[in-house]
């Protein structure tokens, strides 16, 4: 019975019978299944140049792995005397082997089989020696007829290698000369780089260790020899600047790595103050070659365009400008936005300007000008706004000079030396009110220096402004203008208590009860105490607030320390306002 096979693998086939006889049977069928062959390992794919075999002193040494070494042994003279015999030892990469056993009589091994180790590969690197011994087998052990054998220095030429031992066996001179040719066994050489990203992809700022590991043709770490490491270039391509490797030492799209036991790592980055992504996303291409091999991997890159924050960060929020007729300012706006420059850098618009020049709005102001002012930051991931306001306000327009109330050399004014009151002090040493007093005058019409205002409040009474015992009478003031300015009574400040020492920052009181003054134009003396002040004096001082800087209040010093803030000062407890009285 003709049989029919089908495909696929299983199929039933029925045998029919005579109607008498009822049988089935099922047939099974199996198809065959073919397995590809594993895949060849890869062979090297370049040769290496040079010599396979170098003279080191007195050794012969393979300078590459996977060198294939044949030999031949020739014997002089062929015939050997009775009773005698030699061995020939070589050596191969750290290992011995006899090549070869002669003689006549009894020999110290008959039933050994010999060693021959031609033609051997030798993995890695190694030195070939060779050595050689003539001997008389006993009862002739002893017999002086027997020297030992002498190896001269091996020849080197080319993959070639001569070795040969003299020697001699009863009187007659014995010669074993050894040659040795050099090959290569490619399966041994570099053959595979494989790239390895411990991590495939790479967002914003980041970067992941690349291993590299080079194989040699049976599929083995490559290993040099004398622990060498090779050197290899390794490189990434993408579309900008903003991907890169770092290995060695070294930083760019294009580095040199060392490969040491067949493996070596490196860097790549991805950094965005290099450049930006177009469109958002990338895929970096990571390759590395060596002696002629090459492997590559891909690592995808993603860094969304990321939004600007910007912040216009000079003036400073709430900001005043106080202007005059002679002072009025240009204003230039300076902003910060993030990323920083080089980074997704946005376009900035300004609105009114970048440049606020004050003089264009002064006449506009009454009481005050409320400006406002934004700065727009926009690039490919979105945009930020952020808003300010300027006031800008007509200043009081006082100026006081500074009369120092004493002073050293050409600065030293004339009043300096003058009899303070009637005592036997001088202005230099006791004159800082006086001073003062003298300074907020001249600032209010009422043109007098210490040493005029001294003598004045010499010649008069209490009530007409004359001192008060060694203490300036503040009704002077008033007296001296005739009622032209005006003095308030002497302010106890509520902060700090009359404590005579110099308070550090985090005690300083808070001198904002003086704001309201000097927005109304007024002047404020204010007693602070000065360590350099003469110990009769505990410690007081006196000088003129003249405006506010910030946070910072301005003052005109008459004394030595002449110093220009009244934090500087640490504190103050007592405070005299002064003011020009209106028409």
């Amino acid at each position: 019975m003709r049989q029919t096979f089908f495909s696929p693998a299983l199929r039933t086939l029925i045998f029919l019978f005579p109607a008498s006889v009822s049988i089935q049977a099922q047939v099974i069928i199996k198809e065959r299944v073919s397995i590809d062959p594993k895949s060849p390992a890869p062979v090297a794919t370049a040769t290496p140049s040079g010599p396979l075999l170098v003279l080191d002193g007195n050794t012969v040494k393979t300078t590459i792995p996977g060198v294939i070494l044949s030999g031949s042994l020739s014997i002089s003279p062929s015939a050997i005397p009775n009773n005698t015999g030699y061995e020939v030892w070589v050596n191969l990469g750290g290992s011995s082997f006899l090549i070869r056993k002669d003689g006549t009589g009894y020999c110290l091994d008959t039933t050994a089989q010999e060693m021959n180790p031609f033609p051997m590969t030798l993995p890695g690197c190694g030195a070939i020696g060779m050595s050689a011994r003539t001997f008389v087998p006993a009862p002739w052990v002893w017999s002086c007829a027997v020297r030992e054998a002498g190896v001269e220095t091996p020849q080197v030429s080319g993959n070639t290698a001569t070795f040969v031992a003299n020697g001699t066996l009863w009187y007659t001179n014995f010669t074993a000369t050894l040659t040795i040719t050099a090959s290569l066994d490619e399966t041994y050489q570099p053959a595979e780089v494989i790239v390895s990203p411990q991590s495939y992809s790479l967002n914003c700022n980041g970067f992941t260790t690349v291993t590299v590991e080079l194989l040699n043709g049976r599929g083995e770490p490559y290993l040099p020899c004398g622990n060498a490491s090779v050197l290899a270039t390794a490189s990434i391509a993408a579309k900008g600047p903003y991907a890169y490797l770092e290995g060695n030492g070294q930083s760019g799209q294009t580095i040199d790595i060392l490969i040491s036991s067949g493996q070596g790592t490196f860097l790549a980055v991805l950094d965005t103050s290099r450049g930006i992504i177009p469109d958002g996303s990338d895929v970096g291409i990571i390759n590395v070659s060596t002696q002629g091999v090459i492997g590559e991997n891909a690592i995808n890159l993603t860094c969304e365009y990321p939004p600007p924050s910007v912040a216009i960060v000079y003036p400073g929020q709430d900001t005043t400008i106080m202007l005059t007729p002679t002072h009025q300012p240009e204003l230039h706006l300076r902003e910060e936005h993030s990323p920083p420059s080089g980074q997704f850098e946005p376009s900035i618009t300004w609105d009114p300007a970048e440049v606020i020049v004050t003089a264009e709005y002064y006449n506009q102001i009454t009481d005050s000008l409320v400006l406002p002012i934004s700065v727009t930051a926009e690039n490919e991931g979105g945009t930020a706004t952020y808003e300010r306001k300027i006031v800008l306000k007509r200043a009081c327009n006082v100026s006081p000079p500074r009369y120092p109330q004493g002073g050293i050399g050409s600065d030293r004014p004339t009043w300096a030396d003058s009899l303070y009151d009637n005592s036997t002090g001088t202005i230099a040493g006791w004159g800082c009110a006086l001073s003062s007093m003298a300074m907020v005058m001249t600032a209010f019409g009422d043109t007098v220096n210490p040493g005029q205002l001294n003598a004045w409040k010499k010649e008069r009474s209490f009530q007409d402004g004359g001192f008060d015992g060694l203490s300036v009478n503040w009704h002077a003031i008033e007296k001296y203008s005739s009622g032209r300015i005006s003095q308030s009574a002497i302010h106890k400040n509520q902060f700090k208590n009359k404590a005579k020492k110099l308070l550090d920052s985090t005690q300083i009181s808070n001198p904002n009860v003086l704001d309201n003054f000097l927005t109304q134009c007024n002047l404020v003396i204010v007693q602070v105490y000065n360590d350099q002040s003469p110990p009769s004096r505990s410690g007081q001082h006196w000088v003129v607030v003249t405006g506010k800087e910030g946070a910072r209040y301005t003052i005109l010093d008459p004394g030595s320390r002449n110093q220009s803030y009244l934090d500087e000062y640490g504190s103050f407890w007592k405070y005299v306002v002064v003011a020009k009285k209106s028409n």
